[in-house]
C-alpha cells in the first residue's frame, strides 16, 4: 500500500479536506448574504418570522457543521457525539419548519390543478428534501464514521442550493450556473476520495441525486409545468 493510502495519511487528508470544504462552505454563505444585503431586498424578506427562523436554522447548521468537523479533526469524538444529538434535532426542525411552511401556503391557496400544488409545494423544496434524506441516512450510518461523514457533506451542499442562487455574477452566466458550484463540492469529494483512498466511497452515490434533482427542479417548474398546468387547466 502505498504512503498516500496508508489509513493513518488518509485519514489527516480527511481532516483537511473535510476541515477545508467546511470553511468553504461558510465562506460562501458570506460572501452568498452579503451580496443579497447589499443588492437584493433581503432585508425586507427579513421581517417575516418563518424567514428569519429559516435563516437562523440554516445559519447554525453551518456553523454546527464547521464545529463538528473540528471536533473530529482534533480527535474529540466524545464531544462530536453529543453536539450530534443536537444536530439531529436541527435537521428535523429545518424540515418540520419548510413541510409546515408548504402546508400553510398550501391550506391558504385557490383550488389549482393536481400539477400546481406539486410543482408550488413539492418540486421547489427539493433541496430540503435531498437534505432530510441525506441526513437520515448519515444518522441511520453513524457507525461506519466514513460513509456518515460523507453523507453529512452531501447533506450540507443540498442545503446550500439556496445559498449559491445568491452568489455575485453566477445569474447573468445562466439560471442553472449556481447548480454548478454544488456538483463541484461533490466532485472535489470524489477527486478526495481516489487521490487519499484510491477508491470513491459509496455514499457518493447520494451525489448523484444533486447533481440531477435541484436542477430536474428547476426545469420542471421554468418549462414543463407551465405547459402541464396549461393542459390541466383546459380539461
Amino acid at each position: 500500500m502505498s504512503a498516500i493510502t496508508s489509513p493513518a495519511i488518509g485519514r489527516q487528508n480527511d481532516h483537511l479536506f473535510f476541515s477545508g470544504t467546511a470553511a468553504a462552505f461558510a465562506a460562501t454563505v458570506i460572501v452568498g448574504f452579503t451580496w443579497s444585503f447589499l443588492r437584493t431586498d433581503i432585508a425586507k424578506q427579513l421581517q417575516s418570522t418563518w424567514v428569519k427562523a429559516h435563516m437562523i436554522t440554516f445559519l447554525a447548521w453551518i456553523l454546527l457543521y464547521v464545529c463538528q468537523n473540528i471536533l473530529i479533526a482534533r480527535q474529540r469524538v466524545d464531544l462530536h457525539r453529543r453536539l450530534g444529538v443536537a444536530g439531529a434535532i436541527l435537521a428535523g426542525l429545518m424540515v418540520a419548519l419548510t413541510a409546515g411552511r408548504a402546508l400553510a401556503a398550501f391550506l391558504a391557496s385557490p383550488q389549482r390543478p393536481a400539477i400546481d400544488y406539486m410543482m408550488l409545494y413539492v418540486v421547489v423544496h427539493v433541496d430540503i428534501i435531498l437534505f432530510g434524506t441525506l441526513v437520515a441516512a448519515a444518522l441511520l450510518l453513524r457507525r461506519r464514521p466514513e460513509t456518515h461523514k460523507r453523507l453529512m457533506f452531501l447533506a450540507t451542499i443540498a442545503l446550500m442550493d439556496a445559498v449559491v442562487e445568491r452568489l455575485p455574477l453566477l445569474g447573468h452566466i445562466s439560471s442553472y450556473a449556481p447548480f454548478a458550484i454544488l456538483d463541484i463540492f461533490v466532485l472535489c469529494g470524489i477527486l478526495h476520495d481516489l487521490v487519499s483512498h484510491g477508491r470513491v466511497n459509496r455514499a457518493y452515490w447520494g451525489g448523484l441525486a444533486i447533481f440531477t434533482f435541484p436542477p430536474g427542479a428547476r426545469i420542471a417548474v421554468a418549462v414543463i409545468a407551465p405547459h402541464l398546468i396549461g393542459v390541466g387547466r383546459m380539461t
